[in-house]
């Protein structure tokens, strides 16, 4: 399995080797890994060089000894890009993957090609933080199950859990999950999504850049991406309707599309 050494811990990376074509580097969010990015992959029709990895403290990547910020994080992506000779890629970041992708953007601007930003944020919310500070606090107290259920209602939107059938799918994907994310890496995690500020920082970002957002997300709502599109020079935003959080499961083909679009301007 493919392991790089970056700053100070071994990050596992999957990369589809096509090094003579344009990289797209995925960068999942609080709790996700390399899977997150597999719906959205699936329907993408032009081809790139893709890379997916698990961030710090997330599946197969080495777990952290201490607290880290965002931008420790965003540092790890720049050291795994050089370990792989890769210097300019598109960047797709969702929900703190966003947060992490902003950072590489306003960083290290000259490895950002396009920048496409899925549910992301730009500060600490009142209501999300709040969310999130729940869920620490009993994520080690219940069944992986439980957790599951009571972060549902926060990822998804009302005509999201209309679909027959949808839930309990995705409760038993998750139930059978071999690599679950201890309750301290969440955690660290979680200190490090809340702790993010990018507000008065939007302006140097120079890379093109993409939001997509649903409009029915409670967890990085739509002020986030009204943000955005005011703070960085270059952008654009799509909504899509009647979407929670999880755009990335519910409305993956839409994604990939759009992604295919704006990268091929």
């Amino acid at each position: 399995m493919p392991y790089s050494s970056v700053n100070g811990l071994n990050l596992y990376y999957e990369t589809s080797d096509h090094n003579d074509l344009q990289s797209i580097l995925f960068i999942s969010g609080l709790g996700g890994d390399h899977r997150t990015w597999s719906k959205v992959i699936n329907h993408l029709e032009n081809p790139y060089n893709i890379v997916t990895f698990d961030n710090r403290d997330a599946c197969m990547s080495e777990r952290s000894s201490q607290p880290y910020t965002i931008k420790d994080m965003a540092d790890d992506v720049a050291g795994l890009l050089s370990s792989m000779d890769i210097n300019k890629t598109h960047i797709v970041g969702y929900s703190m993957g966003g947060a992490i992708a902003q950072e590489v953007a306003i960083s290290y601007p000259d490895l950002v090609d396009k920048l496409i930003l899925l549910s992301t944020y730009t500060s600490g919310d009142p209501r999300g933080d709040v969310i999130f500070e729940s869920l620490a606090s009993v994520r080690g107290k219940v069944s992986a199950d439980e957790f599951l259920r009571l972060s549902l209602p926060w990822s998804f939107s009302v005509d999201e859990f209309q679909v027959p059938g949808f839930i309990e799918t995705l409760i038993k994907d998750r139930a059978a999950d071999e690599y679950r994310q201890e309750y301290s890496a969440y955690e660290r995690q979680m200190r490090a999504t809340i702790a993010f500020e990018s507000s008065g920082r939007l302006g140097n970002i120079s890379a093109q850049t993409l939001m997509i957002f649903g409009d029915a997300d409670i967890l990085t709502p739509m002020r986030f991406a009204l943000e955005l599109v005011e703070g960085i020079r270059s952008s654009n935003l799509i909504i899509l309707e009647k979407s929670g959080h999880g755009i990335v499961i519910t409305r993956a083909k839409d994604i990939a599309h759009e992604i295919d679009r704006f990268l091929s301007i």
